[in-house]
């Protein structure tokens, strides 16, 4: 973030970070939804261990991996178990689109807290100027000056509350959870041939040896 300097009003203006009740559940966020993206990645890889490796699809992006379990799901799967299953991509779509106004957002403070007096960063010897900027960039503030610009928007507006933030981390682990669940069934489905699915015979992987570290002692 820019360091910005301005000594004609007598102020140091500095970028900051949201107090820290907000960068807890702004990190939940971030590592639910990664858990969410390489659920839904192990999900499309159920549906197709035919045609996508696990790491691939994993590491795919977010839209990319949707629209994949949607045709496949179309495709694989009977009507009883093709409508819950896209209906649950629509859900984690936009439990996902949640997520990214979070994290593609600007969070900006404004008004006195965002500002420090001239004098005191003038009272500083060179060595300790860059310390001070730094810390004072990392710092976590409680304000009511903070602001939200949307990824999508030049306005500013009110960011998320602590309410509004742990529901979108909630829907992001509940999406998460079911997308696991998915990828049992389907699983179960494919190998034992049940009839829901309707896939390829060359789709069943078999006896499969567990990974390192997934069986322990």
């Amino acid at each position: 973030m820019r360091r910005n300097a301005n000594r004609g009003n007598g102020t140091v203006i500095q970028a900051m970070y949201p107090d820290e009740r907000t960068l807890m559940e702004v990190g939940r966020i971030s590592l639910a939804a990664g858990r969410l993206d390489a659920d839904l990645g192990a999900l499309w890889f159920q549906l197709a261990p035919d045609l996508v490796d696990e790491l691939k699809a994993r590491r795919a992006h977010a839209g990319k991996v949707r629209d994949n379990i949607r045709a496949l799901a179309r495709q694989r799967l009977d009507s009883t178990h093709c409508g819950p299953l896209v209906a649950f991509v629509d859900e984690a779509e936009a439990a996902q689109t949640e997520r990214n106004g979070v994290m593609h957002s600007r969070w900006l403070l404004r008004g006195q807290d965002a500002t420090r007096p001239v004098s005191e960063f003038l009272t500083l010897c060179e060595e300790e100027r860059s310390d001070y900027m730094e810390r004072w960039e990392r710092e976590a503030v409680a304000s009511e000056g903070w602001r939200r610009q949307a990824n999508d928007s030049m306005d500013l507006g009110d960011p998320q509350h602590l309410d509004e933030l742990i529901a979108i981390e909630r829907r992001l682990a509940n999406a998460s959870h079911f997308a696991q669940r998915w990828s049992f069934q389907i699983a179960s489905m494919r190998e034992l041939k049940s009839p829901g699915w309707q896939g390829p015979s060359s789709a069943r992987r078999g006896p499969q040896t567990p990974p390192p570290g997934a069986v322990t002692r």
